[in-house]
């Protein structure tokens, strides 16, 4: 018997089967309701799913079920950007990242619902997190220098550990004119390598070549 978790951009199905026989296999739909629905994991006992679901009531969110799709509720509150939720070892607590305080931060949520925690604050895009072997710690990877480093932090948040560290660049600073880009649109665009000026000077530029 072999039973499988199917990700597609509007729902969750799984799959029970026998061996490889594609003629004994039955699907059987997790989310039936209108959304998008995507990132479904088990929770470390196997008797839960998380999923981030975007059911067109604005805005995407973390929500928990049975492993059959029965008693699904919504464990956090609507975002713009949710992502790959993941189970602590012990399965109390699941951990994403978010736009909830722009750019991107790492977050922590009881699964039994309540109050999200932000666990990263620094500038930047801190993303694609994993929990220590004790739960007590969240390793992440994070642009706060430029190029990606991975650090490490408590989960009740705080000053995080240096695991490893690429060769750092300016980050923040505008390619063209060297000044700083600004708070406000790194929080806007992260990624964003010209300051405003320099950018609408370019868009400026390639509207008159046409």
């Amino acid at each position: 018997m072999r039973a499988t978790i199917l990700l597609g951009s509007v729902g969750l199905g799984f799959v029970v089967g026998c061996g490889d026989s594609a003629a004994a296999r039955d699907r059987v739909v997790l989310t039936p309701q209108a959304g998008d629905f995507h990132d479904a994991a088990y929770s470390p006992d196997g008797t839960r799913l998380a999923f981030t679901a975007d059911r067109w009531d604005g805005g995407r969110g973390l929500w928990i079920s049975a492993t059959d799709g029965s008693g699904a509720k919504a464990v956090s509150s609507l975002v713009s950007l949710l992502e790959d939720p993941r189970w602590s070892p012990d399965g109390s607590q699941i951990a994403y990242w978010s736009d909830a305080a722009a750019p991107v931060d790492i977050w922590v949520v009881p699964a039994a619902g309540g109050e999200a925690r932000q666990v990263t604050s620094a500038p930047g895009i801190e993303v694609e997190h994993r929990w220590s072997p004790d739960g007590k710690r969240i390793m992440y990877a994070t642009n706060r220098r430029g190029n990606y480093d991975i650090l490490a932090v408590p989960i009740e948040g705080g000053v995080p550990d240096t695991i490893s560290a690429g060769e750092a660049n300016e980050f923040g600073l505008c390619e063209s004119c060297g000044e700083e880009v600004g708070i406000k649109r790194l929080e806007a665009r992260p990624v964003a390598e010209l300051c405003i000026d320099c950018k609408s000077e370019q868009e400026r530029l390639e509207r008159r070549m046409g």
